[in-house]
């Protein structure tokens, strides 16, 4: 099952088929993956049984909103409660994902072998799709990363996720060190390899945007090559709650780096679940076809809300052996169905619109910004060598 599993989800071919193909795919998936963890997983029996929910309630495309959902909360129970989570023995986990790395309670996600090896797939061939597809090996490629090091803060989710990204780079450099963004070492990396590497900027948005106040105090205006990348995740808020303005980042990019807006790609992704979420050139979220993603209403997460509506966004994800990742999480959204794209794919598409009332849940950039911030309140978020 593995294989075949692997095969489809680590493929980027349905974003161009027809929508029957990819929901008779989705289906197959899914279903396959709710009979695993309803066999193996007493936990998630129980839950489905208390929500009246047995093996043969899921046939059909309409039936997929009635699997039961694990709240994210649950992933930060502590370790020895979270174990029931499982739907393998503990001594076949080969990997722990964290929400955060650096304060507070963690979420854990652990996974097995198989688990870990799809997901990683998965980003990578979600990375090429998005960035370098019927791109030659000609082209070299540079990262500069505004977040630190795997060596510096493990198991954090982000950081992993960003540094799967490495598979594409012929070189990459870390710039947060010590917990402070370094913008000299930044700005070093953008200026040395113009000319012969294609440059990507790797970071959550508020470290972004930390980098773009440094180049506007300092009066310093780049202007990069067109195949510069901004690459960015974790959210639009700031650690304080103010927001982020999306459309003032862009302009600052264009203004101090000479980035368009088409070259700023956001993506969604959580610790606990597979799937990335990625941009396209239209600054779209593009929902992969074997991951079926749903909004939910606010008091009554069973029911799924009309159309273009807001509410908390729903995941089942059918590549994970280790635990179910059937998931409702924290986040607000709207899903748009089935929307043909200029950019030629066909997909269900996402807009986060941020985090749902009273949630505790902090994602990893947040957390890595309350760190740094308070670290030393008296120093500024950037250092100069």
């Amino acid at each position: 099952m593995y294989d075949r599993v692997g095969k489809i989800i680590a493929g980027t071919y349905l974003f161009y088929e027809d929508i029957s193909v990819q929901e008779k795919a989705k289906v197959e998936l899914i279903k396959e993956s709710f009979q695993y963890h309803y066999t193996r997983n007493e936990y998630y029996r129980n839950l489905c049984e208390a929500s009246g929910i047995t093996l043969d309630d899921i046939v059909t495309f309409e039936d997929l909103n009635k699997i039961p959902l694990i709240p994210i909360r649950t992933f930060k129970q502590p370790e020895e409660e979270s174990k029931y989570l499982l739907s393998v023995s503990l001594d076949k986990v080969e990997n722990e994902m964290r929400s955060s790395g650096t304060s507070g309670k963690s979420s854990v996600a652990r996974r097995d072998s198989d688990t870990y090896t799809i997901q990683q797939l998965a980003a990578i061939m979600t990375y090429r799709e998005f960035l370098f597809r019927n791109k030659g090996l000609e082209v070299k490629r540079g990262g500069v990363y505004l977040i630190p090091s795997p060596a510096e803060v493990q198991d954090m989710g982000m950081i992993k996720g960003f540094t799967l990204f490495g598979f594409a780079l012929h070189k990459q450099e870390f710039c947060v060190e010590n917990m402070e963004l370094n913008c000299d070492k930044v700005l070093n990396c953008l200026r040395e390899w113009e000319g012969s590497l294609e440059r990507f900027i790797l970071g959550p948005p508020f470290m972004v945007n930390t980098f773009l106040n440094y180049l506007q105090e300092k009066d310093i205006r780049l202007q990069l090559d067109k195949g510069t990348k901004i690459i960015s995740v974790g959210g639009w808020k700031h650690h304080t709650g103010e927001q982020i303005p999306r459309e003032e980042l862009y302009k600052k990019c264009k203004e101090y780096l000479g980035v368009d807006k088409c070259d700023i790609r956001d993506f969604y992704g959580l610790a606990e679940c597979n799937p990335i979420i990625f941009e396209c050139e239209n600054n779209i979220k593009h929902i992969p076809p074997t991951y079926h993603l749903s909004i939910r209403d606010l008091n009554d997460p069973t029911k799924e809300v009309e159309e273009g509506k807001e509410g908390v966004v729903a995941i089942l994800d059918p590549a994970a052996y280790s635990y179910p990742t059937f998931i409702l999480t924290e986040d607000l959204g709207i899903i748009k169905k089935n929307v043909k794209c200029s950019c030629g794919r066909t997909s269900d598409t996402l807009e986060i619109l941020g985090r749902t009332p009273k949630s505790d849940l902090k994602n990893c950039a947040l957390t890595l910004e309350r760190y740094m911030s308070g670290k030393d309140s008296s120093k500024n978020m950037y250092t100069n060598e």
